[in-house]
C-alpha cells in the first residue's frame, strides 16, 4: 500500500505530512518560480 503525502499552502508557509512524518517550511513564489526553504521535519522510524 503507498503512502499519499500531503502539502498545504498559506500565508506564505506550507505544511503537511507523508505517513508518520510532518514537515514545514516557509515558500515565496515569484511568477513561475516556487521557492521552499528548509524548515522543521520529524523523522519517525
Amino acid at each position: 500500500a503507498g503512502v499519499e503525502a500531503t502539502a498545504t499552502f498559506a500565508d506564505g508557509s506550507v505544511s503537511g505530512s507523508s505517513g508518520c512524518n510532518n514537515y514545514g517550511a516557509a515558500y515565496t513564489l515569484d511568477g513561475e518560480s516556487l521557492s521552499i526553504m528548509p524548515g522543521p521535519m520529524t523523522m519517525m522510524a
